[in-house]
């Protein structure tokens, strides 16, 4: 593993332990209320269209384009089984285990009117964890990862990947323990199988070679 790529996993590490300390100062609801009601024309609309990088079809279309110009399949494997897993577990959590998780909207509209930015319709079900937190930061740590961006660059995919979680929240979506979750298992979806994928030594003759051309060879 490159040292440059050691350090961005160390970063990721240190920035979910700092996010530990408002889960355990703060309540919940007061984290929402502080980032929710700090709103502007300005924020809404920043929040609003950044929110969309959070999507899965942004990871999906990234892969695509990947996969069109020949990236080679150890790194489109990568994000595809990052994508995957990290789906599984957050459709899992969601729907199943906690499904009885209720998202802002249903737990304080009685004691709180939640700022509303237009076309945002606001969901009351599901809230654990966020979905988009998890695909922002598997797609930001994916791409650090596995491309030889400068420094600059790194940061500021990782400062997107925090503003696309900090909208969820502005945006009335989400707790803030939802979205620490979702960029919890997002992140270590990807780091995963980044690591278990450039150590393996079998089907490198798969790995090693694009998508395309080893389709046209075979």
């Amino acid at each position: 593993m490159l040292k440059e790529n050691k350090i961005t996993i160390y970063t990721f590490f240190a920035i979910m332990s700092l996010g530990v300390l408002p889960l355990v100062f703060c309540q919940k609801t007061d984290i929402f209320v502080k980032i929710n009601s700090s709103n502007c024309l300005l924020l809404d609309n920043i929040f609003y269209y950044i929110s969309f990088l959070g999507s899965g079809y942004t990871y999906v279309i990234c892969l695509f384009l990947l996969m069109f110009f020949r990236i080679n399949n150890r790194i489109l494997l990568n994000g595809s089984s990052a994508l995957l897993l990290l789906t599984i577990i957050v459709k899992t959590m969601k729907l199943l285990i906690f499904s009885s998780n209720h998202r802002p909207i249903a737990v304080l509209s009685k004691e709180y009117s939640i700022h509303l930015v237009k076309n945002i319709t606001l969901k009351h079900a599901s809230s654990f964890p966020s979905g988009h937190a998890s695909i922002i930061f598997s797609l930001a740590l994916f791409l650090i990862l596995n491309f030889n961006f400068n420094t600059f660059l790194k940061f500021v995919m990782l400062i997107l990947a925090l503003m696309v979680t900090c909208s969820r929240i502005y945006l009335g979506q989400h707790f803030y323990i939802d979205v620490y979750i979702g960029a919890l298992v997002g992140g270590l979806s990807t780091i995963l199988f980044y690591s278990l994928i450039n150590n393996t030594k079998y089907a490198a003759s798969f790995l090693n070679t694009d998508f395309i051309t080893y389709i046209l060879k075979h």
